[in-house]
């Protein structure tokens, strides 16, 4: 599973854990996770409109949603967080659910930013691959 933790590179928010080694657009070997993380984004959204099949868009919404739905319940762990931390009279328990705020903070923001990436590579791909449905069938790619 891909999950946590997220690093943040160029501004993009791309996750630190791959486990495949087999990739077939240059060697891993010489790349860190997160820089072969980002390589291989990188190639997916280069990929020609030829080689964008059905599966592929299909995948990737569904990946989308995976994401989405990682969003609504690390918002309703931060909404419950917040109910709980304002409803705390200790002072003691209120500094350390004060930490705890923090990091489901950030973890809110790392879900966030990680959908977003999802969604704006999910809406490059269909756009490419619905512009590819939209040529004559004689100057489509053969797959």
């Amino acid at each position: 599973m891909y999950g946590l933790p997220v690093k943040i590179i160029r501004k993009t928010y791309v996750l630190t854990k791959l486990t495949n080694k087999s990739a077939t657009f240059g060697d891993r070997d010489d790349l860190s996770g997160a820089a072969y993380v980002e390589r291989l984004r990188d190639h997916l959204l280069t990929i020609d409109a030829q080689d964008i099949q059905y599966f592929d868009l299909k995948q990737l919404a569904e990946i989308q949603a995976r994401y989405r739905n990682r969003v609504r319940v690390m918002v309703h762990h931060y909404r419950r967080w917040r109910a709980d931390y304002e409803r705390e009279q200790d002072r003691i328990e209120k500094v350390y659910r004060a930490y705890e705020g923090i990091f489901v903070r950030r973890q809110l923001a790392d879900c966030w930013q990680l959908y977003l990436t999802v969604n704006r590579d999910y809406h490059e791909l269909r756009r490419v691959y619905l512009a590819n449905l939209r040529q004559p069938p004689h100057r489509r790619a053969v797959s």
